[in-house]
């Protein structure tokens, strides 16, 4: 557990300190420029070194007031002697410092100004990756700028490709659409004939009416015929039974006429 609690005072602390750094940087410290001119900070030490001299000289000189004439000149002229040193030296640094942020901002800040707008004209749709970085120095930058004319030379292959793809797809539209100009075409000539089809199914539907109510008309009689033909044939087998029995009585009766002959036939004889 006091590890855990170390360990979160290790980042809050890091936190504050990480805080201040961003309040610094964006007060003081906000560009290029003012973070070189800290550069001029050193100088300004080199300068309070030989104020400070300058004022420990003075009071040597004041202490020396009471020592020997020969010794109090030789010491003020040593002291003179370093404060001219340091003094050249403090204004020879001041000099080389603002040569140096000068010099710095210059093999910096330029690039990067280069850099920022070229990427301002590209976001604002002014620019395009046909511009190159120019080679400038032969530190980092140098190498900043190969890689970004490396990522313009792929970006202007890839734009190349969706170009080409681009106008593949506008062919390729421009087919389909064809496609479907002539799909709806057809689509009407259907359409067309599925309304011929339809008049011509509704004209056999009503045809296929007609036949059924003269089917049902056809059927109606056929049941009509049927029960007077069922009754035709009850009164012709009435008839035939009828018949039969005439035929029967005839029969009957040429049976009798028959013996009344043979009778006769032999009564003739018996009378010869």
């Amino acid at each position: 557990m006091s590890d855990n609690y170390k360990n979160a005072d290790i980042r809050n602390r890091q936190g504050t300190l990480w805080a201040i750094h961003d309040w610094v940087e964006s007060t003081f410290w906000n560009s290029l420029s003012k973070k070189l001119s800290s550069f001029l900070l050193l100088s300004g030490f080199t300068c309070l070194a030989a104020l400070a001299l300058y004022y420990f000289s003075q009071k040597i000189s004041t202490t020396l007031l009471s020592a020997p004439e020969a010794l109090r000149l030789a010491i003020t002229d040593q002291l003179t002697n370093a404060n001219w040193v340091i003094t050249s030296l403090a204004i020879a640094s001041v000099c080389a410092g603002i040569m140096q942020v000068i010099y710095l901002r210059y093999l910096i800040v330029r690039p990067v100004r280069v850099i920022t707008q070229l990427f301002e004209e590209t976001a604002r749709g002014e620019g395009d990756f046909s511009r190159e970085l120019p080679f400038m120095g032969r530190d980092e930058f140098q190498t900043l700028a190969a890689a970004f004319n490396a990522f313009s030379e792929k970006m202007r292959q890839i734009i190349g490709e969706v170009r080409q793809t681009s106008v593949h797809i506008a062919t390729s539209a421009v087919q389909v659409r064809e496609k479907i100009e002539e799909t709806a075409l057809g689509a009407r000539h259907q359409s067309s004939n599925a309304e011929d089809v339809y008049s011509a199914s509704e004209k056999a539907q009503t045809s296929m009416n007609d036949v059924c109510r003269e089917s049902t008309e056809i059927f109606h009689s056929n049941t009509r015929n049927l029960g007077l033909a069922q009754s035709s044939l009850v009164e012709l087998n009435d008839i035939c039974g009828k018949i039969d029995a005439v035929n029967r009585t005839v029969g009957g009766f040429n049976e009798t006429v028959d013996a009344l002959s043979s009778r006769s036939e032999s009564i003739r004889t018996i009378a010869a």
